[in-house]
């Protein structure tokens, strides 16, 4: 099961196709002339491991609790959190039933491992906080293998602190850097 390299039938796998017409901003003219009535993007197809994905959810749902490294989300992404020196890094398999419509970790996940692992931080070397905000920048897709996210203080405060995570592959390449703001409770 798997990214299996098979473009869907009669399309490149990168094809972009688009309509014009009698869609929702037919007749606006204007500011909405340019927009599309239907847009579709021919992607890889692939087999989804429903067995393992709902092993994955079964074992969440059974062993979650409500704690940093515990909670369901943890448990569903199979998250290793462990914390060095002013630093905490998340590893998580990538798994089939977490990929986008193009075969490779959701962004959404990424940026979710990555909120981990600057949470995690602070509120196990300073306290609990909130994020205020948070800027990803996406490097390389990941598809296969464990990717780590490694969350570190640029600079603390009393009661506003600013973090940032590098997201590596399993042969240690960027593959995402975010950094946010954090607000202590």
């Amino acid at each position: 099961m798997g990214l299996c390299p098979k473009p869907r039938p009669g399309a490149h796998p990168l094809s972009i196709g688009v309509q014009r017409g009698d869609g929702p901003f037919a007749g606006l003219g204007g500011a909405h002339a340019w927009l599309p009535t239907a847009f579709s993007i021919n992607h890889w197809e692939y087999d989804m491991d429903h067995d393992a994905a709902r092993a994955a959810f079964e074992n969440a749902l059974a062993t979650h609790s409500p704690g940093f490294g515990t909670f369901f989300l943890a448990r569903l992404l199979d998250l290793d959190i462990s914390y060095g020196e002013d630093t905490c890094t998340v590893r998580m398999p990538v798994l089939d039933f977490m990929y986008n419509p193009q075969g490779s970790l959701h962004g959404g996940l990424i940026a979710t491992v990555m909120d981990i692992s600057m949470g995690h931080l602070l509120t196990h070397a300073v306290g609990a906080g909130m994020t205020l905000e948070m800027r990803t920048q996406f490097l390389r897709p990941a598809r296969t293998g464990t990717i780590r996210a490694e969350g570190r203080f640029l600079k603390k405060g009393r009661s506003i602190n600013f973090l940032e995570s590098r997201l590596f592959d399993a042969e240690g390449r960027d593959m995402a850097v975010a950094s946010s703001t954090w607000q202590l409770l």
